[in-house]
């Protein structure tokens, strides 16, 4: 998706997560989760008001299944998205270090790693 005048942010999407950043998102007093529309998650506010548990199998600490079905790994992905996205997990609002050496304020939005890893404990997943 390109920046537009609606939207003044760039994204890229893959089956991990969406990436949102530059345009608005630079400006550091802004709430990033709140400018971004997302496409992976829905916001806490409108999830579901009851709980929704998983029980995540590992092996070798790779997820191999949700509540006993076994998932190819990126089946795994898709159903932890569908799942802990449509329950507002996975939102990430953050300022991360690039390789060639700057820093860039990022959004996220990932619901398969927010249900797997949870939030960071050094950070607040602001949703």
């Amino acid at each position: 998706m390109k920046a537009s005048v609606e939207k003044p942010y760039s994204s890229d999407e893959n089956c991990l997560h969406i990436s949102y950043e530059a345009g608005q998102l630079e400006d550091l007093e802004a709430n990033g989760v709140e400018l971004v529309d997302f496409g992976m998650t829905v916001s806490p506010q409108d999830a579901p008001d009851e709980e929704e548990t998983l029980e995540i199998a590992f092996e070798s600490g790779v997820p191999v299944s949700i509540d006993g079905q076994a998932y190819s790994p990126l089946e795994m992905v898709k159903e932890l998205n569908t799942r802990a996205g449509r329950n507002g997990v996975g939102r990430i609002d953050m300022v991360e270090n690039r390789f060639v050496g700057m820093k860039s304020r990022g959004v996220r939005g990932a619901g398969n790693d927010g249900a797997v890893r949870g939030p960071p404990p050094d950070r607040t997943v602001d949703a």
